[in-house]
């Protein structure tokens, strides 16, 4: 009898979990998805480092980076209309898929907005004429940069690429992501600018 009684209270707690968990998973499928903003506020917070996100709502560091000749360009020369900052490399596999996205709303926003694309350039994994010949391959036409001693890298608290920076109008950082973003969401971020 006593055996009896503990495979009773063992079916018991069983049938209790596999209760719980069909109404768990029931439960959120019946949820609506959320919103594109929430979704992407989710994202976010779940996906940023703490170092990186401390620049957030703070003015943008000065820094310099290299154009294509070589020359030195300050951050400054940027500081007519807003920026879209963003830090990449062609070895990067979640950059492959954020460049592609980058270069459609570029094609869409170019006239008001500065799209700041810094290649991280270390001479190793990433050389000026790898980054070239991966942006030649693909097309793209928005303008690029070089941070050779990653300067720009260091105070902008990148630690994940790609890197995505959103500066108003007065410098404010608005916005800071640490992972590919699709077009739609791209544009949204970029509106809250103008």
């Amino acid at each position: 009898m006593e055996k009896s009684h503990k495979w009773w209270v063992i079916s018991a707690i069983c049938v209790f979990i596999i209760g719980i968990s069909g109404f768990s998973f029931l439960y959120k499928q019946l949820q609506p998805p959320p919103s594109q903003q929430e979704a992407t506020e989710q994202t976010t917070a779940s996906s940023q480092d703490p170092k990186t996100m401390e620049l957030l709502n703070q003015q943008l560091p000065e820094f310099t980076i290299q154009n294509l000749d070589g020359k030195d360009v300050s951050i400054k020369d940027f500081y007519d209309k807003p920026m879209v900052i963003v830090d990449w490399a062609s070895w990067c596999p979640d950059c492959h898929e954020h460049l592609p996205e980058i270069q459609k709303v570029y094609e869409e926003y170019q006239d008001r907005v500065h799209f700041v694309m810094i290649n991280l350039t270390d001479g190793k994994r990433e050389t000026k004429e790898q980054a070239q010949a991966y942006i030649k391959e693909q097309g793209f036409t928005f303008p690029y940069y070089f941070d050779e001693g990653e300067a720009a890298a260091n105070a902008l608290k990148v630690r994940y690429i790609p890197s995505t920076y959103f500066v108003d109008k007065e410098q404010g950082i608005r916005q800071i992501f640490s992972h590919q973003l699709k077009a739609d969401q791209l544009k949204e971020l970029i509106e809250s600018l103008l």
